[in-house]
């Protein structure tokens, strides 16, 4: 069983990890549980346990409320991020090229090092602030009027078919905000965070690449954009169950529970959810996150279930709706701590939500068979009456959920993928890519 100590490792291809005293650069992604790496000293490849990893740094820090952070930190570490960006995912990165994204950012070729190797060490952004961390009360931020230059420049400058470099646009930005005689002009990576901060799909579509933009990220049925490998999109959503649950101690009817569900989009597999009575919110997402990432054997024990959910590990890209939850401050943080990329679905496009919306119909229609299903409408229920027949805790229905997902969900045909969900997991990823 996995060390819950551990820090988290993203098997993503071209990443490095360490297994039995070994660094490895990690190749293919088999399933939730296998990689393939190949040894940096030996070049000889192996089939490695995701569960046996380790950061290449095993990092010692301590862990900090997220909260308590200061807006000028996050945007420092942004800014840094930025930077470094191009680098990351890169396996041999010599001086040259350092140098030359060095020279490209306007910052010193050691201090460009230094931020990549941390964040390399630690993988997260935080590794990438100021060692001295203001609160949040008092924090130092560009001025309004800076921003709504950035922003204009953006549209008007970056955001067109005549595709001007982000060099231009900081050029440009700059020289306006000493036109409008600021205090102080924003620095040059400021403006390149902004820049990055658009999604790559607006910025094909604005910067005449329509058509690529269209192949890219408009799904057809059976696809979905870059969901090509376990865990490369995560989405989740929330639904009110169709059940009246009961106490623990009188078996009184107590209300419906909301299920906030995820759902690997490549294999189709239940990834994890939160079961609470109370309205969705930025508990029930980060909650659902979190039991998403960690291994699930412990909670297989603690719900009685005999079966396996081999299902853990910190996601590339979550999609999500425009809900309020997770829009929050706080989940973006959390998200950008770790790296993951939160996606929203397009307004009015509800086919890019199709993955989890068709989970959560397919899991409700499951509650109509048990005692107390208030079924999907009053027309169905009819004179049925939900909280008289009402007989199952929230621990036995959570049991039952359990179950249903391991036992059948996950051993069921899908028909979007034409196999079950566990089956992609067990074959090579690159022959299930469309």
């Amino acid at each position: 069983m996995r060390d819950s100590g551990r820090q988290t490792i993203r098997p993503i291809p071209g990443s490095m990890a360490v297994s039995d005293g070994a660094v490895y650069r990690i190749t293919e992604v088999i399933d939730f549980e296998t990689i393939i790496g190949t040894d940096v000293e030996s070049g000889r490849s192996a089939s490695l346990r995701i569960a046996d990893l380790a950061p290449v740094v095993d990092g010692s820090k301590k862990v900090q409320d997220i909260d308590s952070i200061a807006d000028e930190y996050w945007k420092i570490a942004q800014e840094r991020h930025a930077a470094i960006q191009p680098l990351i995912g890169q396996f041999d990165v010599g001086r040259r090229e350092v140098e030359a994204r060095a020279q490209e950012v306007g910052v010193n070729f050691t201090t460009l090092y230094r931020w990549l190797k941390r964040y390399r060490d630690a993988g997260t952004l935080d590794s990438l602030m100021p060692e001295k961390r203001g609160v949040r009360k008092g924090a130092r931020k560009i001025s309004a009027h800076a921003e709504q230059i950035i922003q204009h420049v953006i549209d008007e400058l970056y955001l067109t078919v005549q595709r001007p470099s982000v060099q231009k646009v900081v050029l440009e930005v700059r020289r306006r905000c000493k036109e409008a005689q600021l205090p102080e002009v924003p620095h040059p990576n400021t403006i390149r965070a902004r820049v990055s901060e658009i999604s790559e799909r607006d910025s094909l579509r604005k910067r005449g690449y329509r058509e690529k933009a269209k192949n890219k990220f408009t799904p057809v049925p059976g696809q979905f954009p870059n969901a090509d490998y376990p865990l490369a999109v995560v989405q989740i959503d929330h639904t009110p169950a169709d059940i009246i649950l009961v106490d623990d101690i009188y078996r009184k009817p107590i209300g419906r529970p909301t299920v906030t569900m995820a759902i690997d989009v490549f294999s189709r597999m239940v990834v994890g959810y939160y079961l609470s009575f109370d309205a969705p919110s930025i508990t029930s997402v980060g909650m659902c996150v979190a039991h998403a990432i960690l291994p699930k054997e412990d909670w297989l024990v603690l719900h009685n279930v005999d079966a396996t959910w081999p299902v853990s590990g910190l996601m590339t890209t979550i999609h999500v709706d425009n809900g309020s939850d997770f829009r929050s401050e706080s989940f973006r943080n959390s998200c950008a701590m770790y790296n993951i990329r939160l996606e929203y679905r397009p307004v009015k496009q509800a086919r890019f939500g199709g993955h989890i919306e068709r989970l959560l119909g397919t899991f409700l229609k499951e509650f109509h068979g048990l005692p107390g299903t208030t079924f999907s409408s009053i027309k169905e229920r009819d004179e049925y009456d939900s909280e008289k027949h009402a007989t199952m805790t929230k621990s036995e229905f959570e049991t039952w959920l359990v179950t249903l997902i391991c036992k059948v969900y996950h051993k069921r045909i899908h028909s979007g993928i034409g196999m079950t969900p566990q089956g992609p997991v067990n074959l090579p990823s690159k022959l299930l890519m469309k």
